[in-house]
């Protein structure tokens, strides 16, 4: 009885390892970037813009400009994701297209050199001028620490040799926790100017400030197969600690009371064949005594 209970504390103990084992190593990690979408506003307030927005993607973090975002995801490729969001209103009067471009980054460290390299890109004059972008001003964006803002001619050659179209490009970078964000409004109206980029931004590190609160890129999933090839072996394990010994135990007397068979068996035929050689020997005993 005693055994028996020992034997159920085992596999019940088994049981619970296997539990164990299951939460820590039955799941797979994997990046959901669709989540980065909960980063950002989810409208500009700017006029004319609809309220959805006309991209809306992740992109793979190993293609950014930016080698901190790229050094992130060879570190820590759970912790490191870009998304992009876009707004366009091409109409007959004016067009206006509004972007974010978001690094999300392991720590704030990680953020803090992105952002070094995001306005390292817009102040650089080979990098503008490649991107037929010309400074005219700066400006600063109250409410949001070291953040970078700056307007830019953009020229646009024409189609089929028409003329060049002009532009105001609108940029504002900033971080917010383990965050880098790229702000652009390009529009060829004059009514938009460096007041709704600065509003939007502040908006944005607002919405980033509270969205960021137990944020996370990891999403763990648990495979239906795993599941039951854990618990194929936790129960065959249990079912093992509890009925092994009996069958051994079973295997052993059984093995026993077939050698105990065995030797009864010979012991028969050792004495059959004694009570033939004796049987013999009394026959010519008694043949011989006749001749005589």
């Amino acid at each position: 009885m005693k055994r028996a209970r020992m034997r159920a504390v085992l596999a019940v103990a088994i049981v619970i390892v296997g539990i164990v084992l299951y939460a820590v190593f039955g799941s797979s990690t994997s990046v959901d970037g669709r989540r980065m979408r909960q980063l950002i506003v989810p409208s500009t307030g700017i006029p004319g813009l609809a309220r959805r927005p006309t991209v809306s993607t992740a992109v793979a973090p190993s293609s950014s400009s930016y080698a901190a975002v790229r050094q992130a995801a060879l570190e820590d490729p759970t912790a490191t994701g870009t998304y992009q969001v876009a707004w366009s209103n091409r109409s007959k009067v004016a067009a206006i297209d509004v972007g974010f471009s978001l690094d999300v980054l392991p720590t704030a460290k990680w953020a803090h050199e992105d952002l070094r390299e995001i306005v390292s890109h817009y102040t650089n004059d080979k990098q503008l001028s490649s991107s037929s972008l010309t400074l005219r001003s700066r400006f600063a964006v109250p409410g949001i620490r070291g953040a970078f803002g700056a307007s830019y001619l953009a020229k646009t050659p024409g189609s089929s040799g028409g003329a060049t179209s002009e532009s105001t490009v609108y940029v504002v970078a900033f971080d917010v926790g383990r965050t880098a964000i790229v702000e652009l409004i390009d529009s060829s109206t004059p009514a938009i100017a460096t007041t709704d980029a600065t509003k939007l931004a502040r908006a944005q590190a607002r919405h980033l400030r509270l969205a960021l609160r137990g944020f996370s890129l990891a999403k763990s999933s648990r495979e239906p197969l795993v599941a039951l090839w854990f618990a194929l072996g936790t129960v065959g394990a249990a079912g093992a600690a509890f009925f092994l010994p009996t069958a051994v135990r079973l295997f052993a007397e059984r093995r026993a009371e077939m050698a105990v068979r065995a030797q009864v068996r010979s012991q028969r035929h050792v004495r059959s064949r004694g009570r033939k050689v004796v049987s013999r020997q009394r026959r010519r005993v008694t043949r011989v005594g006749a001749r005589h």
